[in-house]
């Protein structure tokens, strides 16, 4: 049997996950993970339950079905501004990144006899890549546990040629004044470019996990928030006949 996983990044994004693409540099992955070699099997980590969405076993009494959920992306080392490792649901990685992704999750193992691949969908237009997926063990964030984790490996360079036709967006609070006693409040503009607070902008609002707000009026509204679609422009192009071309897409 085949299980197909199917992942939107940020323009992509990953269930509830979210990640971007930087340009181009080459990676390594932490040296605290695990090799793909080792298949994993039970554990006592993040995803040892057999829980379904209720917290109740899925499936009947004779054959329990464990519901598989993807949980978190773990940040491999890309380079000497981070140590690698980390737990996120947002994740920027070079579009040339040759190491190994993990993407953990509950009850990873029960796919370790079938044949996994992950699904990326890249923008408005949806664009797939597949990936290949193994079943494999990671050091979780508590000592002396483990979390279950699909291994991909990116050697490929599977992202090579997307092109990045998104703007980067920055949601850091600044107070250039220097006046402001908030210590969450930045006094210079970021010049890491994998910054938390960066954010792609390039779905459809339907795709932004970051909108709570309704999709018929778009993001308009006041607190409304929506870091990872366009937001709404109104504009109008070339006039024809008296008449303007009005886009239907920002």
């Amino acid at each position: 049997m085949t299980k197909l996983f199917q992942v939107i990044f940020s323009f992509l994004v990953m269930l509830t996950l979210n990640s971007c693409l930087e340009a181009a540099k080459n990676g390594r992955i932490p040296a605290t993970i695990k090799d793909d070699s080792t298949a994993a099997g039970g554990g006592n980590g993040d995803g040892s339950s057999l829980t379904g969405q209720d917290g109740t076993v899925n499936g009947d009494s004779e054959e329990p079905i464990a519901k598989v959920e993807i949980r978190h992306l773990i940040e491999p080392k890309v380079d000497d501004q981070d140590d690698g490792g980390e737990h996120k649901r947002k994740l920027t990685i070079p579009k040339n990144y040759n190491g190994k992704l993990y993407v953990a999750g509950i009850n990873i193992t029960t796919l370790a006899d079938q044949s996994i691949s992950v699904r990326f969908k890249f923008g408005l237009d949806k664009a797939p890549i597949m990936i290949p997926a193994l079943v494999s063990v990671a050091p979780g964030l508590t000592p002396q546990t483990n979390v279950q984790v699909l291994v991909l490996d990116l050697s490929s360079k599977p992202f090579q040629n997307v092109q990045l036709l998104y703007d980067l967006y920055d949601y850091n609070n600044y107070d250039f004044t220097g006046a402001s006693s908030d210590p969450g409040v930045l006094t210079e503009p970021v010049d890491f470019n994998r910054n938390d607070k960066l954010f792609c902008r390039g779905l459809a609002l339907k795709d932004d996990s970051t909108f709570a707000g309704n999709l018929v009026d778009g993001c308009v509204n006041n607190g409304d928030i929506c870091k990872f679609a366009y937001a709404k422009v109104v504009d109008k192009g070339l006039v024809s006949d008296g008449n303007p071309d009005i886009p239907v897409v920002p």
